[in-house]
């Protein structure tokens, strides 16, 4: 997921009131591995990325 697409999840999340530990639960990782994530400082395995943008785009 490219700097962009990861700034309009971030925003679409925080627009939708979905939390990190949410996110985290449903993909099987821990809220601070979102939170790096979203601010760019790890990456996820594309199955993640994923499961990270369903999830944004279902709720």
């Amino acid at each position: 997921m490219n700097e962009e697409m990861r700034e309009q999840y971030l925003l679409i999340r925080r627009r939708k009131k979905i939390k990190h530990i949410d996110i985290a639960k449903y993909i099987g990782c821990t809220q601070a591995m979102i939170s790096y994530f979203e601010l760019g400082k790890r990456s996820m395995s594309p199955d993640k990325v994923d499961m990270y943008k369903e999830f944004i785009d279902a709720k």
